[in-house]
C-alpha cells in the first residue's frame, strides 16, 4: 500500500472510538468523522514511517520473532493500540497460541498470527488462523 492509498474499512473500524461523533472533511471527499480523519492520517504517517524498516527486514530476511517487534510497533504507533492494555503476546486458546490477542475496550476482537517477513503465505497458514479463532470463541 502506498502512502496515498486509503485504509481498508477493517482498519478504520479497528481504530474507531465508540460514540465518536465529530466530523472532519477528507481530502477531496465527503465529510468523515474526525476520528476517521485522524485515524487515516495516523495510518498514513505509520505506513511512511515503517516502510523503510520493513524493507530492511525483507532485505535481511529477519526471523519471526524480530518481525513481531515491527508488528507491535505498527499496531501501537500507527493504529493507536496500547501495548499493555490492548495486546497480549502468545495469546492462549484451548489448543494453540496466537502471536497476539487484540482487545478494544477490554473485549477480544482479533487474533493475529505473525510469520517471518519473507514467508510466502499459503493455505496452511490460513488453516492455522482458522483453527485458532473458533477455539478461542468457544472458550470465552
Amino acid at each position: 500500500m502506498d502512502e496515498t492509498s486509503e485504509p481498508t474499512t477493517a482498519v478504520e473500524l479497528a481504530v474507531a472510538p465508540p460514540g465518536a461523533a465529530a466530523v472532519a472533511t477528507a481530502p477531496s471527499g465527503p465529510k468523515v468523522p474526525k476520528w476517521e480523519a485522524d485515524a487515516r492520517e495516523r495510518l498514513k504517517i505509520g505506513i511512511k514511517k515503517f516502510s523503510k524498516p520493513l524493507a530492511d527486514f525483507i532485505a535481511r530476511d529477519v526471523n519471526e520473532a524480530d518481525t513481531r517487534f515491527l508488528v507491535t510497533d505498527f499496531l501501537c504507533e500507527a493504529l493507536g493500540y496500547d501495548k499493555f492494555a490492548d495486546l497480549t503476546a502468545e495469546f492462549a486458546t484451548r489448543t494453540e497460541f496466537a502471536d497476539y490477542g487484540l482487545r478494544v475496550d477490554k473485549q477480544l476482537v482479533a487474533l493475529i498470527e505473525v510469520k517471518r517477513v519473507t514467508t510466502k503465505l499459503v493455505e496452511k497458514h490460513l488453516r492455522q488462523v482458522e483453527s485458532t479463532a473458533p477455539t478461542r470463541a468457544l472458550s470465552g
